[in-house]
């Protein structure tokens, strides 16, 4: 029988680690199905919503917060709500995907204890069903949405090519946090704290226009700004995003894959031995 040994040789290339991770993930596409599959049974198994859950907590958040930023704002609140939605439910992927990724390879540590599976698969996993999840809050957004007035425009038909760079990024991020906290187990929960400081630097819950001119600048510092903003330009806007509004974002993510999957790279030699 032939095996396969862990992680990758100290003399491969990057540009081999890349072919040869592609490679796995797509030796193992049936794999990474079977197991979201898998895991979104399981998330909403003897509940007795189901997947409505994934429609009802971000309403439910979204009701809290229209009625107090609504207020504080003096906004409209059936027209304020569609844009928070907007907001919640992209916010609600990239911080749950981050959240949940940071302990991928912890939670996979009796698959990659007993035999080859590509370190990427678990990952991947958590980013994959976070879109499931991400998809039914999409149809919730739009149920609501369209009772409270939003139109639909050609500008929805984008929302999968958005969709795909915040999943890129979310990736990007897993593999860097999910690579170290195999070594430090305390990153987790840093990450939390962290993604609460960044959601309040994210326009999610209010517009920008309500912050004093002069403070503005500080949200561009904020990678989830642009994300967020893209998203909005599409489903809220019903705007075609403006060049520097797709590029940015798709700069981001792709620099943060590279660096999850360089991070990823250095680490996988030895991550088996640290779980």
């Amino acid at each position: 029988m032939i095996t396969r040994t862990y992680g990758a040789t100290d003399n491969e290339t990057w540009w081999a680690y890349v072919k040869r991770t592609g490679d796995d993930i797509v030796k193992y596409r049936h794999a990474l199905k079977n197991i979201v599959t898998s895991m979104v049974q399981q998330r909403y198994r003897r509940s007795f919503f189901g997947v409505l859950w994934s429609f009802f907590n971000p309403l439910l958040n979204l009701a809290i917060m229209t009625v107090v930023f609504s207020l504080m704002f003096s906004q409209d609140p059936l027209k304020f709500s569609i844009y928070q939605m907007s907001g919640i439910v992209t916010w609600t992927f990239l911080s749950a995907s981050i959240n949940s990724g940071t302990q991928a390879f912890i939670h996979a540590e009796g698959y990659l204890k007993k035999l080859y599976v590509p370190k990427i698969l678990f990952p991947l996993v958590t980013i994959c069903n976070e879109l499931v999840n991400f998809f039914f809050g999409l149809l919730g957004y739009y149920s609501i949405g369209l009772i409270f007035g939003l139109h639909l425009s050609r500008t929805h038909l984008l929302l999968p090519v958005a969709m795909l760079v915040l999943a890129i990024f979310s990736l990007g991020i897993t593999l860097i946090l999910s690579s170290i906290t195999v070594y430090f187990r305390d990153i987790s929960h840093f990450v939390q704290v962290i993604l609460q400081g960044f959601m309040w630097f994210t326009p999610i819950y209010f517009k920008l226009d309500f912050i004093p001119e002069a403070s503005r600048h500080l949200f561009s510092y904020s990678p989830f700004y642009y994300l967020v903003t893209l998203m909005r330009r599409l489903i809220y806007d019903n705007q075609f995003p403006s060049l520097a509004e797709w590029l940015i974002p798709i700069g981001i993510a792709l620099f943060s894959l590279i660096l999850g999957l360089w991070v990823l790279k250095k680490c996988e030699r030895t991550l088996i031995y640290r779980l």
